[in-house]
């Protein structure tokens, strides 16, 4: 009776034994760790694209980047008309009231600006030739505008007028302000700052 009752208690805590094993199983895995693989198995986020560089003026963003002078031709970016007096103001710079020669031709529009007591004439241009075409038949200055990386510089092609023209390509055709003097002790040196000025203005609106 004994012996039975030896074998009966073993019986017993192996069953218990078992028992126990089966109620709490394997651990249940970590549901903050699945996410975290789930995340990084698809990768970092990607940065939202770079709005490209433009004049900002009510009329419309005026987009800088290459441009094909036949496509713009009709669709020349006018100065005088398309940015407000009260931008200009905003700028610093004043339109002059009486705009000789607005448009030039087809091919360019132009927009006079007040000079103040300076000796200069500061035009606002808007050219239908890209600067390939217009490095090709200008003196070119080795001008930099940091704030404007893709601002080029260049002269007159013709001698007796000393002039600097600051320059960006846009694709309603290459914008540009035009300093220049009569005077031949106005050093081109002098011409190009100004000119930067006037398109750093426009620019940071």
């Amino acid at each position: 009776m004994a012996r039975f009752q030896f074998w009966g208690v073993v019986v017993g805590a192996a069953f218990v034994l078992s028992g126990c094993g089966v109620l709490e199983g394997p651990p249940a895995p970590d549901v903050g760790e699945s996410d975290d693989a789930g995340s990084a198995a698809e990768g970092p986020a990607q940065p939202a694209a770079a709005e490209p560089a433009a004049f900002h003026f009510d009329s419309g963003d005026l987009v800088l980047g290459p441009f094909d002078p036949e496509d713009v031709k009709d669709n020349l970016f006018d100065p005088c008309t398309e940015i407000s007096d009260a931008e200009f103001a905003a700028a610093g710079l004043v339109k002059r009231q009486e705009q000789p020669g607005h448009q030039i031709d087809s091919s360019i529009n132009s927009c006079s600006l007040d000079a103040g007591a300076t000796n200069f004439s500061i035009l606002l241009v808007a050219n239908a030739l890209d600067k390939n075409a217009i490095e090709s038949g200008s003196p070119v200055f080795d001008f930099e505008v940091s704030e404007l990386p893709q601002a080029f510089a260049f002269g007159s092609p013709v001698d007796s007028i000393s002039m600097c023209d600051v320059a960006v390509e846009t694709r309603r055709g290459t914008v540009s302000a035009s300093v220049s003097t009569v005077r031949s002790t106005d050093a081109v040196s002098e011409l190009c700052p100004t000119a930067a000025n006037v398109i750093i203005s426009l620019f940071a609106l």
